[in-house]
């Protein structure tokens, strides 16, 4: 009877221990409408996004870091007040470390768009949310060290600029235009291991793509710079973009996503090599760096406005009506 007891409490001990550990390991409620809006982002598809973070953010767990979503999305939506909001409802709503970083560079990028020459108070606000977002990341957040050098260089503050350059080195402010086409297919950085160029393949992975897109350089043969490294320049333009062609195996599948290149635009607005950063299957890839090959281009122009060839991110996306 005894021995039959001790079995009996250990089956529920068991039991009870497995029960907790599951209940440890599962994803609330709201991942699935955070991953909506995560994915939506990516694609651009702004109003999928917004709703998805919506949801998301009613659910307590889920708040903080919906919030940080939602700013992004009302920002790249042009609603930089709607921005600002969304970023400080998230300070309020947490004190992780990683969406508190998050949230003062939403916060400072929605100022940015709103434009901080416009006053003093809002270049203080910019600043201070800039700085406190590499501070609390210890220096990591990248974007928003980029961020903090496109103030100081738009409002002539030399001084604080180089102090800032010196502390940072590697880090090089994008253009506004640079930026403009990140922003356009969605790219967020987030922590992540690299993956080297091989292992990218058909993934949509957001993490992989933003990977892979933010560590590539150009080929050891090509002295054309990447354009997002170059201050002053003007992107090219497109002035002629034949569409690529859903192959019928991609539309029976109902295959979506987006094919991301780096493409060579030399001085004639011309596109010579092209890079896949990321590719879809049955064909797409094959078929949109066709169609990238015959566009046309207004060339970049450097500095002293004379056309240059650059690297530059150019992207399909693929949706089924």
């Amino acid at each position: 009877m005894h021995h039959q007891l001790v079995c009996t409490f250990a089956l529920v001990a068991f039991a009870l221990v497995t029960v907790c550990a599951s209940s440890l390991t599962a994803q609330p409620p709201c991942a699935h409408d955070l991953k909506a809006g995560e994915d939506a982002a990516w694609l651009a598809q702004l109003k999928e996004a917004r709703e998805a973070y919506r949801r998301a953010a009613e659910i307590q767990v889920c708040r903080a870091e919906a919030l940080v979503g939602l700013a992004d999305v009302e920002r790249r939506r042009g609603k930089e007040d709607a921005a600002l909001e969304a970023a400080r409802a998230a300070l309020e709503a947490t004190d992780d470390e990683r969406i508190l970083a998050e949230a003062y560079f939403q916060l400072g990028r929605a100022v940015e768009e709103q434009g901080w020459k416009r006053s003093e108070d809002r270049q203080i606000l910019a600043e201070d949310a800039l700085r406190r977002a590499i501070e609390i990341s210890d220096g990591d957040h990248r974007d928003a060290v980029r961020a903090l050098q496109r103030l100081y260089r738009e409002t002539g503050r030399d001084e604080e600029l180089d102090q800032v350059q010196e502390d940072n080195p590697g880090v090089v402010a994008t253009t506004a235009s640079s930026r403009k086409e990140l922003v356009r297919v969605g790219l967020r950085k987030r922590p992540r291991q690299v993956p080297s160029q091989k292992d990218v393949g058909d993934t949509q992975d957001v993490e992989v793509i933003t990977a892979a897109l933010e560590e590539w350089t150009p080929p050891e043969d090509s002295e054309a710079p990447r354009f997002d490294t170059l201050e002053n320049a003007q992107p090219p333009n497109k002035i002629e973009a034949p569409q690529p062609q859903f192959t019928e195996e991609a539309r029976k599948a109902r295959i979506q996503g987006v094919v991301i290149v780096m493409a060579l635009i030399d001085e004639q607005g011309l596109v010579g090599t092209t890079d896949v950063i990321a590719g879809l299957p049955m064909g797409l890839t094959e078929e949109a760096v066709d169609a990238i090959s015959r566009w046309r281009f207004e060339p970049a122009l450097d500095a002293d406005e004379e056309p240059i060839a650059v690297w530059y991110g150019l992207t399909v996306n693929y949706r089924l009506q």
